[in-house]
């Protein structure tokens, strides 16, 4: 959408993860919405860069129709 916005909710940050998390966000122009919840800060913020991996994984993979897209269909 080229309007980068980043809406997270880590329930124990190791101190980088929300920033980084940002600054993708701000250098892909993209909208990052994350919530990870654990008791160790280590695994929090691995389970939320996976999430993120794995979905931008799925947003840019080709298909035969083209890129995945919810235009005209919300």
């Amino acid at each position: 959408g080229g309007r980068p916005h980043t809406e997270l909710r880590l329930e124990h940050d190791p101190g980088l993860a929300a920033h980084m998390l940002s600054s993708l966000a701000q250098a892909a122009r993209a909208a990052i919405h994350l919530e990870a919840t654990g008791r160790d800060a280590h695994h929090v913020a691995e389970a939320a860069f996976k999430a993120v991996g794995r979905s931008l994984r799925l947003a840019v993979r080709q298909d035969t129709t083209g890129l995945p897209s919810t235009k005209g269909l919300l």
